[in-house]
Formats: C-alpha cells, structure tokens, sequence
C-alpha cells in the first residue's frame, strides 16, 4: 500500500477531525479534502525526519519513499507566486506545521 494511503487510512476520526479544525483557521475547511490529506502527510514526514534540507532552506521529501509526489504539493491558492513550484519551506509556515506537530503529539 502506497505510505500515503496508509497514513490516511490510520487516521482516527479524532485526528482527522482535529487537522480539519487547524485547517479551518487558516482559509475555510468544512471537511478534509485530498489536498488537506496531502499536507497533513507532508507534517507527519516532517515531523518523522522524512524531509531532508538540501541547505539554505531548500528542502525536499524522496518520493519513492514517501508515495508523495513533490507535483503533489505545487504553489496553487496558498501563493500569489507566479511561476508555481514548490517550496517546502512555505508550506511548512503557511500550515504552521509547528502547530499540526503540537496537536497531533507528533
């Protein structure tokens, strides 16, 4: 089974419902969509030192590995960035990461 999908599918209500709430203070999230699934593993990876820094703030996760494709994970709504691309980094201060790893006991 693909990690991703693992991690998921171990999800407790509690725990879904609880990155359901972290997400709705930072933009509007009545239910966990795909994409709310998607960074909730990228945190679980962070956490879990499954996201390497390459130096200077670039970061980057081994998609094999993970099942986690870094397209997965492109600047869409959370950026005015005009180029797309990913930026782990921002992601990890745009969801306040700091916060899920707290909430979840991570």
């Amino acid at each position: 089974m693909n990690p991703k999908y693992q991690f998921i599918s171990n999800l407790t209500a509690e725990q879904t419902e609880t990155l359901r709430q972290h997400f709705d203070t930072i933009y509007e999230c009545p239910e966990m969509t795909e994409h709310e699934y998607k960074i909730a593993y990228l945190a679980w990876l962070w956490a879990n030192e499954k996201v390497s820094e390459l130096g200077d703030h670039d970061f980057v996760i081994d998609e094999k590995e993970s099942g986690l494709k870094m397209d997965d994970l492109a600047i869409t709504f959370e950026d005015d960035y005009e180029h797309g691309g990913i930026s782990l980094q921002y992601l990890y201060e745009y969801y306040s990461f700091g916060q899920i790893f707290e909430k979840m006991k991570w």
